[in-house]
């Protein structure tokens, strides 16, 4: 989810002669992200895991997956609110047409 509200941002944010850029670094970004996430939560798995725990781990890589999320939300929040104190809530502007 957060993924596709960056894409619809960055035209918003950035000056028009560097959004090309805006989206390779937000590209790489997040395919750093996509290549990091699966190892953490692959080692939490091997770590955690017993063959007497009926639930083999899962349960800490859940709680991995809830904490990003929930730090995901927290970051939302203070970018929404930044946006409305300093930047005039440009992210929730609809342009006009003439």
């Amino acid at each position: 989810m957060y993924a596709s509200v960056i894409w619809g941002s960055i035209p918003y944010t950035v000056d028009a002669s560097t959004v090309g850029t805006a989206f390779g670094i937000v590209t790489a970004i997040q395919n750093i992200g996509l290549f990091v996430s699966p190892l953490v939560a692959t080692a939490i798995i091997n770590t955690t895991s017993t063959w007497q725990d009926s639930n083999f781990g899962y349960f800490y890589m859940d709680a991995y997956f809830i904490m990003i999320n929930i730090v995901g939300l927290i970051l939302n929040i203070v970018l929404y609110f930044m946006d409305i104190k300093y930047y005039d809530g440009i992210l929730n502007k609809v342009d006009k047409e003439d």
